[in-house]
């Protein structure tokens, strides 16, 4: 079953209200191969969750866990990305330098000719290199158990993608996970103010705050897993008209295998 328009059915809310959206992405990783100068990477789109309501009254609900083949109007290019796989080749320290299929990539999760140049301006090739741009989280000195370093970073998420976000990072202690011996960094933060369009509906983020964890294999230079919660508070705009908005993104990022 196909739902379209879904969006359809906010202008027909009464105001004031408040909007609420969570949205849950899943993500794995596969070092394919180790090649002499780095490794070539596999990331798999494995789950969407979306569900929003006014109130006690549903919105929109999406699990492509139950419903694979059940595209949403403005969503369904999120939704296309679940079951596809791109590959990434990075160097020796783990930092990306191309995706050798992002051109097919979009043209897939586009849908449609027509529409892949417009979907290539928020979901760019850089944006998506973030995935896995761990280079960036990690400190530019050696560190201790408790100390902490800032980081500058951005979202990777769908039309999120390119959202900057200020992170405090802090190197809590190394861990058995997944029984590899990991080094356990915590974060937190703010995303900058941003504002964004879907279907005429128009949305706008002042507040927010940013939390997660990243699990790290210093052996082998690369990500075990990493997970974060990230709140934005803001307004909607529809027919004119304005509303509280609340998103709330979860987000989880794991290595499949070595």
């Amino acid at each position: 079953m196909v739902i379209e328009n879904i969006e359809a059915t906010v202008p027909r809310v009464t105001f004031p209200i408040e909007i609420y959206a969570d949205v849950s992405v899943d993500r794995t990783i596969t070092a394919s191969r180790q090649l002499p100068d780095g490794w070539e990477l596999e990331l798999e789109f494995v789950a969407l969750a979306m569900e929003s309501s006014e109130g006690e009254h549903k919105l929109l609900y999406y699990d492509s866990t139950k419903s694979a083949d059940q595209w949403i109007g403005s969503f369904e290019p999120l939704c296309r990305e679940i079951g596809q796989r791109l590959h990434y080749l990075t160097d020796t320290n783990g930092k990306v330098e191309k995706i050798t299929d992002y051109d097919k990539f979009l043209r897939v999760v586009a849908g449609d000719d027509s529409k892949t140049a417009r979907l290539g301006k928020w979901m760019t090739e850089d944006s998506l290199k973030k995935i896995f741009d761990l280079t960036s989280d990690l400190p530019d000195h050696p560190v201790n158990f408790g100390d902490w370093w800032k980081v500058k970073t951005q979202f990777s998420v769908g039309q999120l993608a390119g959202v900057e976000m200020d992170l405090d990072f802090t190197f809590r202690r190394l861990e058995q996970y997944k029984n590899i011996n990991c080094a356990r960094l915590d974060f937190s933060g703010t995303c900058s103010a941003f504002e964004m369009e879907i279907s005429g509906v128009k949305f706008s983020f002042e507040n927010s705050d940013v939390s997660g964890t990243e699990w790290f294999d210093p052996a082998r230079g690369m990500l075990v897993e990493k997970a974060f919660n990230v709140n934005l508070h803001g307004q909607i705009v529809v027919a004119g008209q304005s509303a509280k908005a609340i998103l709330h993104l979860t987000a989880n990022i794991q290595m499949q295998k070595f």
